[in-house]
């Protein structure tokens, strides 16, 4: 009798948004940072469904993107598009961001509260 094996892949029913970015707000426009932290944080980008997060082997941890990072998407794979030329990464893939400890009265959800994300903070400067 043959054995049949079956795979199948799933999307994310909560589709990708902007939403689910947290932002840094004292990395604005105005106020770009002179020097920029050289910490590494490395891991899957995902969405957990409220907020876009790095998994790394132990936690997920909730990126704070500098204010004019924008989300672009295409309908089967979304990008993170940091301001000034300072990275983009895509949802799905391992990243590599520079930054450093996050600074949680900085974070700010673009959905809303930033309280529903991760309590463990990174702020990034660069992305890859």
């Amino acid at each position: 009798m043959p054995i049949f094996l079956v795979a199948c892949a799933t999307t994310p029913s909560t589709p990708i948004t902007s939403d689910q970015l947290v932002l840094n707000l004292a990395d604005t426009p105005e106020a770009r940072p002179d020097i920029f932290l050289t910490a590494r944080l490395s891991g899957r980008l995902v969405s957990n469904g409220t907020c876009i997060v790095v998994r790394t082997r132990s936690a997920e941890v909730t990126p704070l993107w500098p204010v004019g990072t924008r989300l672009q998407s295409n309908g089967t794979t979304a990008e993170i598009i940091l301001p000034d030329d300072r990275g983009r990464v895509k949802i799905g893939d391992h990243v590599v961001l520079s930054g450093g400890g996050g600074f949680s009265e900085y974070a700010s959800r673009v959905g809303g509260n930033a309280g529903l994300c991760s309590s463990t903070h990174f702020s990034v400067a660069t992305a890859k």
